[in-house]
């Protein structure tokens, strides 16, 4: 008997919100606000560049894994994994 696991391409449900992007350049400033239930965070990951761009008028719902939080700036975090879920 054989047992198969299929892995969806796309994530079924979001688990965050990318809700903004703060072009300030200053250490904790720069970069995209999230909403992960009720905490909020930040990263500089590019890659959100391409995913929800820069001036974000409504929020883009979106499946994240985090990784470790920045030494220098608490709020922010790197990315692992993040994908746009579409409704």
């Amino acid at each position: 008997m054989f047992v198969s696991c299929h892995k969806s391409d796309q994530p079924s449900a979001s688990n965050a919100e990318i809700i903004g992007f703060n072009p300030e350049k200053c250490m904790c400033c720069w970069g995209w606000t999230i909403k992960i239930g009720d905490d909020t965070i930040k990263t500089r990951d590019t890659r959100l560049a391409g995913l929800a761009g820069y001036d974000i008028t409504t929020p883009v719902p979106v499946y994240i894994e985090l990784g470790a939080r920045d030494k220098d700036c608490a709020t922010y975090f790197q990315i692992i994994q993040i994908e746009v879920v579409k409704p």
